[in-house]
């Protein structure tokens, strides 16, 4: 039976692996786009995946988009540091000589250190600057579809 599809999938917070993908797929490519897959059931491909603090695991499919069946299932990838500062945005702050750094992180408040460390360009010594944390809950945002499941 040829294979038509290769997925990826966020499994989030399994422990074990379990039989099947845990959630739908976030990602899917043909394997008929591989020239030689329909012909040796071989090929190559690849994912762009980023860290969403939770590991990937990978399916194989055939069936097609309106009949999939699952095949198999890949070992979880997992990244080396979930918990990392991610999405850095850097703008114009308060004041005309002020600039905000912002990012998202895992990290809860008793587990890390926040700070922005910076030099002046020209300079070797770097600067630390301890950052504010602020958190925002479901209770912050205004309604659905921001205060919604998901």
């Amino acid at each position: 039976m040829p294979c038509s599809g290769i997925g990826s999938t966020k499994v989030a917070g399994q422990q074990d692996a379990l039989p099947g993908l845990p959630m739908a797929p976030i990602n899917y490519k043909f394997g008929n786009r591989e020239p030689d897959f329909l012909s040796t059931g071989s090929g190559n491909t690849s994912f762009l995946v980023i860290n969403q603090r939770y590991d990937y695991a990978f399916g194989l499919f055939s069936g097609g988009k309106d009949n999939p069946k699952l095949l198999a299932v890949s070992n979880k990838v997992s990244f080396a540091n979930p918990k990392a500062p991610v999405f850095p945005l850097l703008s114009q702050g308060k004041e005309w000589n002020e600039m905000a750094v912002t990012w998202t992180s895992g990290y809860n408040i008793g587990e890390a250190y926040p700070f922005v460390e910076w030099r002046i360009k020209g300079e070797e010594t770097s600067k630390r600057t301890p950052a504010v944390t602020l958190t925002f809950t479901q209770g912050h945002l205004c309604g659905n579809p921001a205060r919604g499941q998901g």
